[in-house]
């Protein structure tokens, strides 16, 4: 689960990119979700029936997401 103001979403890691000490993760959201670029996110896992919180991200540029609707 992905976490974003007062949203939450759930989403899935389609790449995960080491870059020096730092972790680039792409996502792809199950839900759209408005966002500016460094606004801060969580993510979350359920582990036992509880959700816990496994880390936390910035969100580093600006992106559109076509959907099947708009993608021809």
């Amino acid at each position: 689960m992905v976490n974003v103001g007062a949203m939450s979403t759930g989403g899935d890691i389609e790449d995960l990119i080491k870059v020096g000490s730092m972790e680039i993760a792409k996502i792809r959201l199950r839900t759209p979700v408005c966002i500016q670029p460094n606004e801060k996110v969580a993510i979350s896992r359920r582990i036992e029936q509880h959700w816990r919180l496994i880390g936390w991200g910035e969100v580093t540029t600006e992106g559109i997401a076509a959907t099947d609707e708009t993608a021809q």
